[in-house]
């Protein structure tokens, strides 16, 4: 697991403002910490898929706009595209001691690796949500499992293996 950094400054949303050029320059800014706060964990970006953890403390409430900005400027940070993320948790702390948002990412050493992370995670959503064997998804669970899988590079092949060494 790579080392964890925090990002001392809460992230802002990044949603269109009169002065165009005062928010562009911000969200350099916000780049430019980010690599600055990433640069003990990692010297270059990334071509291994990852799980991310994020942890933002503050006052501000719009988690996907959060989310966005930070996850872009990670690209070229910590990898080189946001699509080799392929588990992310976050989280909101709403509290005005320590603005800051903690990240936590964890490469994974192959694909394999990610796979099975990426089939455990959905494993462990659906027993959360009173899922067990035999109870049928909705479309939109479907969907997001499909996805999850897709992100990963799970092909049908590769599932049906993982799930014949499970349960045999």
């Amino acid at each position: 697991m790579a080392k964890s950094f925090v990002i001392p400054l809460p992230p802002y949303p990044s949603h269109r403002h009169s002065n165009k050029r005062a928010t562009a320059r911000n969200k350099q800014l916000f780049y430019d910490l980010v690599r600055e706060c990433a640069k003990d964990v990692v010297s270059a970006p990334n071509d291994r898929r990852l799980s991310l953890s994020l942890d933002f403390y503050g006052k501000r409430e719009d988690l996907d706009n959060l989310l966005k900005l930070l996850l872009d400027a990670f690209t070229g940070v910590l990898y080189k595209d946001d699509r080799q993320v392929v588990e992310l948790t976050a989280r909101v702390f709403r509290s005005s001691a320590k603005p800051r948002v903690e990240v936590a990412p964890e490469f994974f050493d192959d694909d394999k690796e990610a796979q099975r992370r990426a089939v455990e995670s959905t494993e462990s959503a659906h027993r959360a949500n009173g899922q067990g064997p035999g109870q049928k998804m909705t479309e939109q669970e479907l969907f997001a499992l499909v996805t999850t899988l897709e992100a990963a590079g799970v092909t049908p092949d590769s599932l049906g293996d993982m799930l014949a060494k499970k349960g045999g």
